[in-house]
């Protein structure tokens, strides 16, 4: 038998128990797997900027990728969304295309993280393009553009 999460207290093993007003529900590595399956070719996608028309967002985001099938996004606030792709290659050209710009915006993404959530999200790392114009070409070294930057 479980204890509570004090270790105190035993816990009967039915899968959903309420202690001191928290809900602890138990799922089994089976439960578990089927619930991530289901998030397969999703993406977590953050738009840097103003938000754009949510229809709109859905439509440019297929449109620039060239999907071969449905995007669905799904808006978790704090500018967050997920983005469910129907297929491996749509998801392996969206994660290998390059960066994505609608209206002059950016958006970061990354591959499914669990227990994602928006209000405690942070990337750690972004890739972006720059221009630099008129850079002298002998400048143009990767160790150069780290100082640049």
């Amino acid at each position: 038998m479980k204890t509570d999460s004090k270790g105190d207290k035993p816990i009967p093993d039915n899968d959903v128990v309420e202690e001191e007003g928290v809900i602890h529900i138990t799922l089994s590595k089976e439960e578990r797997k089927l619930i991530c399956s289901q998030w397969r070719n999703m993406l977590i996608v953050k738009l840097f900027g103003k938000i754009t028309w949510y229809q709109y967002l859905i439509f440019k985001l297929r449109q620039l990728q060239k999907l071969k099938e449905n995007l669905k996004l799904i808006d978790l606030g704090d500018d967050f969304f997920f983005a469910k792709l129907e297929n491996d290659k749509d998801y392996e050209q969206v994660i290998k295309g390059g960066l994505w710009f609608i209206r002059g915006r950016f958006f970061a993404m990354q591959k499914m993280a669990s227990n994602f959530r928006a209000l405690k999200a942070m990337f750690n790392s972004v890739a972006m393009w720059m221009r630099l114009p008129e850079l002298p070409i002998e400048y143009y070294d990767p160790k150069i553009f780290t100082k640049i930057v």
